[in-house]
């Protein structure tokens, strides 16, 4: 009887042991300011919604910088700066267009007065007597191959011709039309230095706007981040708890056998 009560008393000591062991890494687990608390969101209206699946139809970063910049020019520009504005940009636009049309009219001149050449240089050459055989010393005769087929202007030729110098021509004449335009608005706005400088001003705070919005776009990935390794050392956690649960039950049952 003895023995019994003392097997007995040494098997509820070692169970006891055990849960206390179980309990302490159950407050550790339950307490551990390094496990993220896991709660159910609702969407709601004013959440942003997830992208669709068509392109056309998602928003793009350049919509809210157009934004931020409307809101810029209508509280932080006078009626005459935004006047100023738009004219300085009309001329830019104005010069560009011009200087791409110009460009494009003495690419398509060029074209033709290369076409007229060839064409004439052609004729010529169809004119000309030519020689259609020769006859070495030893009396071998051999005959000169007809050219005429590729010297002869072709639909293809003259189309590749006028689209080459049409597109070369109209990329210089836009480039020269660009930096005209830039430089006569640029004049526009210099001109009145106090509008000058509120423009500046109201372009500086766009541009905080702009770094203000990519630094909170960093910050969020960096707390999304934090928050995956969260919850990988959550699961290595909850993985190590399984184990010793797994190990206090098996114990518990040879105990019982």
């Amino acid at each position: 009887m003895n023995n019994s009560t003392k097997y007995d008393a040494s098997i509820l000591d070692r169970v006891a042991d055990s849960c206390v062991y179980l309990d302490l890494n159950i407050t550790y687990l339950h307490q551990s300011p390094s496990i993220p608390q896991f709660t159910h969101h609702h969407l709601s209206p004013s959440d942003p919604q997830p992208p669709t699946m068509f392109a056309l139809f998602r928003p793009h970063p350049n919509d809210e910088l157009a934004r931020i910049g409307e809101a810029h020019l209508k509280h932080d520009l006078s009626a005459e700066d935004r006047a100023r504005l738009r004219t300085a940009a009309s001329k830019v636009n104005n010069y560009t267009t011009v200087g791409s049309l110009l460009g494009l009219g003495l690419g398509a001149a060029m074209a033709y007065r290369i076409h007229t050449n060839r064409v004439a240089l052609y004729n010529a050459f169809k004119m000309v007597n030519r020689p259609v055989e020769v006859i070495f010393p030893n009396g071998r005769r051999e005959p000169i191959p007809n050219i005429d087929r590729y010297m002869k202007p072709t639909l293809l030729s003259d189309a590749a011709t006028y689209i080459a110098f049409g597109v070369f021509g109209s990329l210089f004449g836009g480039e020269m039309g660009l930096l005209a335009g830039s430089a006569s608005a640029s004049r526009t706005i210099t001109s009145d230095p106090a509008s000058q400088r509120r423009i500046e001003d109201a372009f500086r705070k766009f541009q905080i706007d702009v770094l203000q919005r990519q630094i909170k776009k960093l910050k969020s990935g960096i707390d999304k981040s934090n928050t995956n390794t969260d919850t990988d050392s959550f699961d290595d956690e909850k993985s190590s708890w399984e184990k010793l649960r797994d190990q206090a039950a098996s114990l518990t049952s040879n105990l019982k056998d």
